[in-house]
C-alpha cells in the first residue's frame, strides 16, 4: 500500500503521517481544539524519525496543533535526518489580532512562522484550513493572492484547501485552484471520496486530489473506545465535544466494529490495515495521514502497510459501512 503519489509536481507517499495530536491539549477562540493524554517529545521525535526513514514521508502538521508546538517536533525530526519529506502546514485557525485570520498580513505572518518551526525555507503543501473567509467570502481574494505570491515566491510549493464540507470545498476551490483538498474520510463516512457524492467528481473535472485525514475515526474505527466503558477526556480535547465519542454512539457502533475484528484481527493494529486500505482503493485519494501519539503507533501504521487487504475485504466493508449522503459527519457544516 505504500507507494509514492505524484501530483502537479509533488511527490508524495501514498501513506505519511498527521500531527494534530502530538500539539497536546489546547483551546481556539474558547472551544478545546487538541488532545489530552500524555505528551513525550522525544518519542513524538522518534516516531516521525521512524516515519520519514521508512517511506511515510508525507508529513502533516498546521500552526494551531500545540499553537506550534508540532511544527517544532517536526522540525526538530527533520533537522535530525537526512531522508526527504513532503511538509504540509495550514494556516486558519490560530487566533490573530489582525482583522482575519485569512488577511493578508496574518497569512504571511504565519507562514514565516511557520518556516521558522519547521527549520526550511519552503512548505510544500500549504493549506487555508478551513472555508470561512467572512460574510460573503470578504476575505477570499485577498487570500487567494497571497497563496499565488507565496507560492510565486518559493514560501510554498503547492496551494492546497482543508474544509468540512463538500459546497465549502467546491465553492472556495472555484477561485483558489488548489492543487490538494484534505478533510476527514474513512469507511465510516466516505462521503468526500465516494464517486457518487458530489466532491469527488468535481475534484477529477478540475484535477485535484484528496489527502485523508482522521482514517481511523480518532481511535474510534481501531475498536479503542468501549461504549460500555466510554473514555473521559481531559481539558482542551477535541473529543470532549464531538457527539461520536457519546455513549449512545460508541454503542451503536459496536455491532460492526465486532465484525470487523471477527474478519481483520481483534487488536487495533489488525484494524489498520483494512482502514488505510479502504481509503486508497479510492482514486482520488492521493494520501492518507494518521495520527499518532507514540512511536509505536507509527511502527504499527508501517507494519500494517505489509498486509494486503483483498478486494472481498473492500467489499466486506461497504456493506458493513454503506455510504449515505444522509451519513455525514456531525462537524459538517
Amino acid at each position: 500500500m505504500l507507494t509514492t503519489v505524484e501530483h502537479k509536481g509533488i511527490q508524495l507517499s501514498s501513506v505519511g503521517i498527521g500531527t494534530w495530536t502530538i500539539g497536546g491539549p489546547y483551546w481556539t477562540n474558547g472551544e478545546p481544539t487538541g488532545w489530552s493524554g500524555p505528551l513525550n517529545n522525544e518519542d513524538s521525535v522518534r516516531g516521525l524519525t521512524f516515519a520519514l526513514e521508512h517511506g511515510m514521508s508525507h508529513i502533516d502538521t498546521a500552526d494551531v496543533y500545540g499553537h506550534g508546538r508540532s511544527e517544532r517536533l517536526v522540525g526538530k525530526a527533520l533537522s535530525g535526518s537526512k531522508m526527504s519529506a513532503v511538509i504540509a502546514s495550514k494556516v486558519g485557525f490560530l487566533p490573530t489580532s489582525a482583522p482575519s485570520v485569512y488577511s493578508p498580513e496574518n497569512i504571511r505572518f504565519q507562514c514565516e512562522q511557520s518556516l521558522r518551526n519547521l527549520g526550511r525555507d519552503t512548505i510544500d503543501l500549504y493549506y487555508l484550513h478551513h472555508c470561512d473567509f467572512g460574510a460573503e467570502d470578504r476575505f477570499l481574494d485577498d487570500a487567494v493572492s497571497v497563496m499565488n505570491d507565496l507560492k510565486a515566491s518559493g514560501k510554498i510549493r503547492s496551494i492546497c484547501l482543508s474544509g468540512y464540507s463538500a459546497s465549502d470545498l467546491i465553492r472556495v476551490s472555484k477561485k483558489l485552484l488548489p492543487d490538494f483538498i484534505q478533510s476527514w474520510a474513512s469507511f465510516e463516512h466516505p462521503e468526500f471520496i465516494a464517486p457518487e457524492g458530489t466532491l469527488s467528481p468535481f475534484m477529477k473535472e478540475r484535477g485535484i486530489r484528496f489527502i485523508a485525514m482522521m482514517p481511523f475515526g480518532q481511535g474510534r474505527l481501531l475498536g479503542k473506545h468501549d461504549g460500555q466503558n466510554p473514555l473521559t477526556f481531559g481539558p482542551g480535547d477535541t473529543r470532549s465535544t464531538n457527539s461520536e465519542f457519546s455513549t449512545r454512539s460508541l454503542q451503536a457502533l459496536e455491532p460492526r466494529m465486532a465484525l470487523l475484528r471477527d474478519r481483520f484481527g481483534h487488536r487495533p493494529a489488525d484494524l489498520i490495515a483494512p482502514a488505510l486500505g479502504f481509503l486508497l482503493s479510492h482514486d482520488v485519494v492521493a494520501s492518507v495521514v494518521p495520527g499518532f501519539r507514540s512511536s509505536q503507533q507509527v511502527r504499527d501504521i508501517y507494519e500494517a502497510l505489509q498486509r494486503p487487504v483483498s478486494l472481498d475485504d473492500l467489499q466486506y466493508i461497504a456493506r458493513l459501512f454503506p455510504h449515505s449522503e444522509a451519513n455525514k459527519h456531525p462537524w459538517q457544516e
